[in-house]
C-alpha cells in the first residue's frame, strides 16, 4: 500500500503499536499511548510518558481505536533507535494537517535533549 509502517491491533481490534514503535496520540494537548498489556513496554516509550509529565503534559494510557489515530491533532511513534517518528496520514488521511505537529517536536526536542546530557535542571524546551 505503500506505507513507510503499520499500526497493528490487538485481539479486540484495539490499537496495539507500530512495527517496533510504539504509537502515541495528541488530543487536545493530552497524550495518549496504549495500555501495557497487548504491547511492547518500551524503554523510549516510558522516557516520553516520563518525560512530558515533568514538563506538565497531562499523559493518559487507555484503549485507543483506529478512529482515535485518524482524528487526533498528532500522531507519532516512538523506538530507541528511531526516536519520535511522526505519523501524518493514515490509510491515506491527513493526521491533523497533514505535518509534524508542535507536540510531536516538543517531544522530540525534550527526547533529544535528554540523550544529549539534559537534566531536570537544564531547560530544554522554549515553547
Amino acid at each position: 500500500a505503500g506505507a513507510g509502517t503499520a499500526i497493528m491491533l490487538d485481539m479486540q481490534g484495539y490499537v496495539a503499536e507500530g512495527y517496533g514503535n510504539n504509537v502515541f496520540a495528541v488530543d487536545h494537548g493530552t497524550l495518549l499511548t496504549p495500555p501495557l498489556g497487548n504491547i511492547l513496554a518500551g524503554v523510549t516509550r516510558q522516557t516520553v510518558m516520563d518525560l512530558c509529565r515533568r514538563e506538565g503534559i497531562p499523559v493518559a494510557e487507555r484503549p485507543m481505536t483506529v478512529y482515535d489515530l485518524v482524528t487526533a491533532d498528532e500522531v507519532f511513534e516512538s523506538a530507541t533507535m528511531a526516536e519520535i517518528v511522526p505519523v501524518v496520514a493514515i490509510d491515506g488521511r491527513a493526521v491533523g494537517d497533514g505535518r509534524p505537529g508542535a507536540m510531536t517536536r516538543r517531544v522530540h526536542a525534550l527526547l533529544r535533549a535528554l540523550m544529549e546530557g539534559g537534566s531536570e535542571s537544564t531547560p530544554i524546551f522554549n515553547a
